[in-house]
């Protein structure tokens, strides 16, 4: 069975969403359930601390950066930052070496 449901969103201009449902007077309930899946045996951790002669290599952690979405090159604004470095840099001196010949 289907049933149509209006969900009106509004601001209150307070920080706050305030969401109205309108289910047509069948006063209709929605029963949100959630079963939590089953822990995993821990038993069979797949290592042996039995102390043997074998040799055990640690185990290796990929890490990588999270996604956040911001694709942006680094790159380029560190090296637009140091070509107006440099650029001021030369400014400051020719400056300072015309008016010391001024002098």
């Amino acid at each position: 069975t289907v049933y149509t449901v209006t969900i009106t969103v509004t601001d209150d201009h307070y920080g706050h969403l305030i969401a109205k449902a309108d289910d047509g007077g069948r006063g209709l309930v929605f029963v949100n359930t959630y079963t939590e899946p089953a822990k995993p045996d821990n038993d069979n951790d797949g290592g042996s601390s039995s102390g043997g002669s074998g040799s055990s290599s640690p185990s290796q952690v990929q890490v990588s950066s999270a996604q956040t979405g911001d694709d942006t090159n680094i790159l380029l604004p560190l090296i637009g930052i140091c070509v107006s470095g440099a650029v001021l840099g030369i400014c400051a001196v020719v400056i300072y070496n015309r008016k010391k010949k001024t002098e």
